[in-house]
């Protein structure tokens, strides 16, 4: 009731008060820097190798914990998540905001090729592919079109 109260008796000072706020709120959103497509960092890298007709089994053991062998080392890493099916290796490093993410792209190609040394020699097994994840791939928005007509006419 204190508020109140006394809003009612300092209306003036209430307007002033509202008309001060809108005019730095909207100075603020038009001198507000805005870009249509930012760049955003995520800090995570991953890393796939095919083995064409190998058991999961045998492709944890003979390729990704050797990978995972060589990146352990690695500074800055938050975490390292693996996956083995059948014909794939797939191994995510995530690794803390604060790294900068090309460094540790270098990095991991560094580590993945020294690892490459232990994976076995098949014509089955193709090299490790290293991707970063890049927001500015994903696409915004999925139209999907449907109706009556027929797509050949």
């Amino acid at each position: 009731m204190l508020l109140t109260d006394a809003s009612v008796k300092n209306s003036t000072t209430v307007w002033v008060l509202m008309v001060l706020i809108l005019v730095v709120g909207a100075y603020s959103y038009v001198t507000l820097p805005r870009e249509a497509f930012p760049d955003v960092q995520i800090p995570i890298i991953l890393i796939t190798t095919p083995y064409r007709g190998v058991s999961p089994e045998d492709v944890e053991t003979s390729i990704t914990m050797k990978i995972e062998k060589e990146l352990a080392g690695l500074k800055g890493v938050k975490e390292i998540r693996s996956a083995s099916m059948e014909g794939m290796s797939s191994i995510v490093v995530e690794f803390h905001p604060d790294v900068v993410i090309e460094e540790a792209l270098q990095y991991v190609r560094d580590r993945v090729d020294i690892a490459k040394a232990d994976l076995p020699q098949s014509e089955d097994r193709d090299d490790p592919t290293i991707k970063e994840i890049n927001v500015s791939e994903i696409p915004i928005m999925i139209v999907n079109v449907s109706g009556e007509i027929s797509p050949w006419r």
